[in-house]
């Protein structure tokens, strides 16, 4: 694949606290059809991982999260995971693949199981 059909993004850290969803990534899709998303967790384990998406720049944002990341349905958006994504233990990482095609914007959020989880996304875009 060529650097011109995918684009590669890696951000820092994100500390996440055990309070609420916080936001590791915001993703922007100029007409690309598939995210791959891998990310790594530090200092504590995760409680829950969160996928939304809008359809275009005035639409609000959809949970897309799949019920369970251990069985995604046939035919939905969520083509693979690597495991239970709202359970990655410290040190531990998770990955995903996403249908993306048409979707102008997605958003990662994670939930730490307590203080101070560190998120560490990187994703591309095909």
């Amino acid at each position: 694949m060529t650097t011109e059909t995918m684009q590669l993004k890696s951000e820092s850290a994100v500390s996440v606290p055990a309070s609420g969803l916080t936001t590791i990534a915001t993703i922007q899709n100029n007409s690309k059809k598939l995210l791959c998303f891998h990310f790594d967790v530090a200092t504590q384990a995760l409680d829950n991982f969160d996928v939304l998406a809008r359809a275009h720049n005035g639409a609000q944002l959809q949970d897309l999260t799949p019920a369970l990341w251990t069985s995604l349905p046939s035919g939905g958006r969520f083509l693979y995971a690597s495991g239970d994504l709202a359970a990655v233990a410290a040190a531990g990482n998770g990955y995903f693949e996403m249908d993306i095609a048409g979707l102008s914007e997605i958003v990662v959020k994670a939930s730490g199981a307590a203080d101070s989880a560190s998120i560490t996304p990187r994703w591309s875009l095909q």
